[in-house]
């Protein structure tokens, strides 16, 4: 568990922009910007930066809890997260069991006929602001293409994902996965490969990370 509420500058240090622009903020009594919090990763990550500092890594966490965003959508200001967090693992293999344990946990909730896309912040790389833009808003009218998605012979150029292949294939994930050249996530702290999951009968995505 993190603070709901916390200082602003301590946690707007390491938040994306994009969280930054839809942050709830307030004033205390004293006069110090608040915020509640728009995410779990990134209070997680000063938690162990201050009061974990010296524990032993690999760390593992994980959080059921709301997170607040301030959207112009009709979306709730609050919303409801559950997810896990690895930290001090780095690697495909930790990267596959990871979605393993997605797709395991997704199941086991009853969700049927699930499917995994996988994309990488190098499939950005060259592209102007305007068309990274479109791909992370899924406007492929914009961009004026669609973007290849199927098996990693689409990605094959990306060491990374290739490496993650071979993990997910170790872990019979092959035929659940689909790389998707135009997967591009919003949050800039993204550095590797990131993920969405999709189910049959829902038009959004259950999970992502």
């Amino acid at each position: 568990r993190t603070p709901v509420v916390e200082y602003f500058d301590a946690l707007a240090v390491g938040l994306d922009p994009h969280l930054v622009s839809q942050s709830i903020r307030f004033f205390d009594t004293s006069g110090h910007m608040m915020i509640l919090r728009p995410d779990h990763t990134t209070p997680i990550a000063r938690m162990v930066a201050s009061r974990l500092s010296k524990t032993p890594i690999p760390l593992q966490f994980y959080y059921v809890a709301p997170v607040f965003r301030n959207t112009t959508t009709d979306s709730p200001m609050e919303l409801f997260q559950a997810g896990v967090e690895w930290i001090g693992v780095t690697g495909p293999q930790s990267d596959a069991q990871l979605i393993q344990q997605c797709v395991r946990l997704l199941s086991q909730l009853g969700f049927t006929d699930l499917g995994v896309d996988i994309g990488h912040p190098a499939l950005a790389d060259g592209l102007s602001t305007a068309d990274r833009d479109a791909l992370v808003h899924h406007d492929y009218v914009r961009l004026g293409r669609l973007p290849e998605r199927g098996t990693i012979e689409v990605a094959r150029h990306i060491p990374e994902l290739v490496a993650l292949d071979t993990e997910l294939r170790a872990l019979n994930l092959h035929e659940t996965v689909r790389y998707n050249t135009g997967l591009i996530r919003e949050f800039e702290y993204y550095t590797g490969p990131h993920f969405e999951v999709y189910a049959n009968g829902i038009r959004q995505m259950v999970a992502c990370g």
